[in-house]
């Protein structure tokens, strides 16, 4: 059985990968998913503002970085809870308190999943991922 630095160096890396490819590759990400809402619609219906596809793609990346921000928070406390010095007993409780966070993000993609716009593929990608 993996111990509580184990596991919380594990789930740092992990979580460090992920931080870095929503911030460095959003658009292969977002290709990957199979999401193409960045072209223009043909004729523009009316009263819309004006279509810039270079607006639609910045604004989607800007939202990817943020995330992917959001994303490393976790993987640093979980690499710093792994030094040594820290207790047994507050790594434990960081490792339980991974199980809901992680519970959080598959629950979300089954609740979408019904609903969405996005290919089934992605949610069932991120729901083996977490």
């Amino acid at each position: 059985m993996p111990t509580a630095k184990i596991a919380l160096s594990v789930m740092g890396v992990w979580g460090l990968f992920i931080g870095t490819m929503l911030t460095t590759f959003p658009a292969t990400i977002l290709g990957a998913y199979g999401i193409d809402f960045f072209e223009c619609p043909a004729k523009q219906p009316r009263g819309a503002p004006v279509c810039d596809e270079v607006k639609q793609k910045s604004v989607a990346y800007n939202m990817f970085v943020i995330m992917g921000i959001q994303v490393f928070y976790f993987p640093a406390l979980c690499i710093n809870f792994a030094r040594e010095g820290v207790s047994q007993k507050a790594r434990s409780v960081l490792c339980f308190m991974a199980i809901p966070t992680h519970a959080w993000f598959v629950v979300g993609e089954i609740m979408v999943l019904p609903n969405s716009a996005m290919p089934k593929e992605g949610h069932y990608f991120n729901i083996v991922l977490w």
